[in-house]
């Protein structure tokens, strides 16, 4: 490998670029300074280890398998960029002072999973409260993950896309949490932040449960199969509550009340263990259409 080096964190390395393709190279301590404009520089296989991006500008650059080390990527600029199958541990990234533009960032959700969180003996050297710190390296996780997402709505991969749109929604979820969580620390508008942690939790659930189903909006073949399954649960749970005698009965039971209009031939029923079972197979049938019609719509209406 050859190394780069520059231990002096004022040097600007641009001088020392004589090319502009870099194969399983290692920048150790350098400190990009500066405008990477002029040529389509290209990273393959690098390694990147306590390198500072910040204060510079990159256009139509590529980094392909490279590997990123507690590098500072804050302030900094990418535009046209592109990150493929880059690893990622302990970078500083920040949804405000990094700028990622017409940027691909393929597999984002390991990009997300390791910004540089502090470490909790630190915070309590420095007097900090835990929860706030906590909530300000959230927000961070749940601004970049949107920067990253609105990117991939017109360029990269589907998969990508949805991957960044699942780190958005667990990382705004989880900010909103902890901004409850800050609060009831606090004892500061209790109440309302207990009611806010309830409605939060509320939420998480639902839209993982949505996600879930539906591969996060990617898949159309996955809540068929569940509302198959489904399906087979209930006609499985009509006919050993003794609703019908023969299973053929309870999956045609099963299948009218999965199809809603059906609900209506057997809501007069005696049986308290049958009606039960009857009111689940509704509910749950109404918040699978509801995922499932949702997931055909964004499928087929949605603009890249």
């Amino acid at each position: 490998m050859k190394v780069i080096t520059a231990r002096d964190k004022s040097y600007n390395l641009r001088p020392s670029f004589n090319k502009n393709s870099y194969f399983k190279s290692y920048f150790l301590i350098c400190d990009f300074r500066g405008f990477f404009t002029d040529v389509y520089y290209s990273f393959s296989k690098c390694t990147f280890s306590e390198c500072d991006f910040g204060a510079s500008l990159w256009h139509d650059t590529k980094f392909s398998n490279c590997i990123f080390i507690k590098c500072n990527f804050s302030p900094a600029t990418f535009v046209r960029c592109e990150f493929r199958n880059c690893k990622w541990l302990s970078v500083d990234f920040s949804g405000n002072d990094t700028i990622l533009q017409e940027t691909v960032v393929t597999e984002p959700e390991n990009l997300i999973k390791n910004i540089f969180e502090t470490p909790s003996e630190i915070i309590k050297k420095r007097n900090i409260d835990c929860n706030f710190d906590k909530e300000k390296y959230l927000s961070r996780l749940s601004e970049t993950s949107r920067y990253i997402l609105i990117n991939h709505q017109n360029i990269g991969k589907e998969s990508d896309y949805y991957s960044a749109l699942k780190q958005y929604h667990i990382s705004y979820m989880q900010w909103q949490r902890q901004i409850c969580l800050s609060k009831i620390s606090i004892k500061k508008h209790s109440f309302y932040a207990w009611l806010s942690l309830s409605k939060n939790i509320f939420e998480q659930i639902a839209v993982r449960t949505a996600g879930f189903v539906t591969n996060w909006g990617e898949s159309i073949a996955r809540p068929i199969l569940i509302g198959i399954m489904l399906l087979m649960i209930f006609s499985a749970a009509h006919f050993f509550s003794g609703a019908d005698q023969q299973y053929i009965s309870s999956l045609f039971r099963s299948f009218n009340i999965f199809s809603l209009a059906g609900y209506t031939l057997y809501k007069e029923q005696c049986d308290p263990l049958q009606k039960a079972i009857t009111i689940a197979n509704l509910c749950i049938a109404i918040l699978w259409y509801s995922i499932f019609l949702s997931a055909i719509v964004n499928r087929v209406s949605k603009a890249r």
